[in-house]
């Protein structure tokens, strides 16, 4: 029997979406679901995010237990032990995102050491970044820090050297679009990083929107909005409401709402960088009544937020990793636009042939961040929505997670590895 070691954040047991601190809980939560049904002789130790009310338990050969937590140094430590208690598990998956363990950057830095040392007893790390930058100064405003200053520099050239040993010391690196397989193995010259797109939770449909708008208390005329997630600067939430403000003051349209749906990070609330985001972002919302944000939607009410929805917009300002949001858009067969930012989205094979088989072109799917690109492309996609709904259709089979992991457990078990 095949036994698996992943280090991830993991919801609470019996949900999916209900982990407050990070998106990357159900992504997670819907992998280990999908290998264990998929490879029935396969059992998994899930190393998962300590926090309020969350505790460790075991389901169908999977067992959670919560070893670490965010801001805390000792958690390398706690995890190192777990590992090397399982002296015959030679495998360990590890998920990775930017504020893993909080914001304390010093702690992300520790990262490849904890690669280096699991190499040295013999235990094979393969690495899933959910965020890759080679430029810092694009990010510099996420973090309040400017861009010219001496810090600017400092992270340029560590966020370099993070990447480069991050492969150098793992067995495999796996990003979730094909632009970033590309771009860190020219970066650095190497064939160790590969593309498995993110997975699709294709165990709920798309219900009538009209429903859901009842329940919410939003009239069936309106055509709704949502730009769902934690509220970001790299997001473009902010941009989203200034591009839909001055869409409204050209076009008079009474019924469309923007929904953005998801609340502040808890991560990062504490950081004077983000705060000042987000009262800006609150502020500019408040100037009018087509605007409204959420704040965390528990699970048992995400999914009436979600299906009230006519179209998923994501706004974002830079393209650092596949996104959870979007492949919920899929998994709902909800319309998408995207900022030409995310343009690079078309480099993936999947994304590409679906735009083609769903009688579209490049250029429907993306906007640029001004008033007259965003408005002639929600009012061409409002004519044509069919396409929109046939293009996410598609993307909802392409990745499924039960296809998915087939790319995952070809990689993990495949038998020179």
């Amino acid at each position: 029997m095949e036994k698996l070691i992943i280090i991830s954040p993991y919801p609470p047991q019996g949900s999916t979406y209900e982990n407050k601190y990070s998106a990357l809980a159900s992504f997670c939560k819907n992998k280990v679901k999908a290998l264990v049904n998929l490879q029935p002789d396969l059992r998994i130790l899930v190393l998962a995010d300590i926090f309020p009310g969350a505790k460790s338990f075991k389901e169908k050969r999977v067992e959670i237990k919560r070893v670490w937590q965010r801001g805390k140094l000792s958690s390398y430590f706690s995890i190192l032990k777990e590992i090397l208690k399982e002296k015959e598990v030679k495998k360990v998956l590890l998920e990775l995102e930017w504020a893993l363990f909080g914001k304390n950057p010093f702690l992300l830095s520790l990262v490849p050491l904890l690669l280096f040392v699991l190499k040295v007893f013999g235990r094979k790390t393969f690495v899933v970044l959910h965020g890759v930058s080679l430029d810092f100064l694009s990010l510099s405003k996420q973090v309040g820090i400017k861009q010219k200053g001496f810090k600017s520099i400092v992270y340029s050239v560590g966020m370099k050297l993070f990447y480069f040993f991050v492969i150098t010391f793992s067995f495999k690196v796996i990003v979730l679009e094909q632009y970033f397989a590309d771009l860190l193995n020219k970066k650095f010259k190497s064939k160790k990083v590969v593309f498995i797109p993110h997975g699709v939770d294709t165990s709920f449909r798309s219900t009538a929107s009209d429903l859901a708008k009842k329940k919410l208390g939003i009239g069936k005329e309106t055509f709704v909005i949502t730009s769902f997630g934690f509220l970001n600067w790299y997001k473009g939430s902010d941009v989203l409401i200034k591009l839909f403000i001055g869409y409204l003051k050209k076009n008079k349209d009474k019924k469309i709402l923007l929904l953005l749906a998801g609340g502040e990070s808890k991560v990062h609330k504490s950081t004077r960088a983000y705060k000042q985001f987000i009262t800006k972002t609150r502020a500019l919302a408040a100037t009018i009544d087509q605007v409204k944000i959420t704040d965390f939607i528990p699970e048992d009410k995400l999914f009436i937020y979600l299906n009230a929805s006519d179209l998923f917009v994501l706004p974002y300002r830079l393209f650092l990793s596949s996104s959870g949001p979007l492949s919920i858009a899929f998994s709902l067969e909800k319309p998408i636009l995207l900022s030409e930012s995310l343009k690079n989205y078309t480099k993936s094979p999947d994304f590409k042939s679906a735009i083609k088989l769903s009688n579209l072109k490049i250029n429907d799917l993306f906007f640029k961040s001004n008033l007259q690109s965003f408005s002639n492309r929600l009012n061409a996609m409002k004519k044509n929505m069919n396409n929109y709904f046939v293009f996410s259709k598609k993307m909802r089979v392409k990745r499924g997670w039960q296809n998915v992991v087939k790319k995952y457990l070809e990689l993990l078990f495949e038998e020179n590895v």
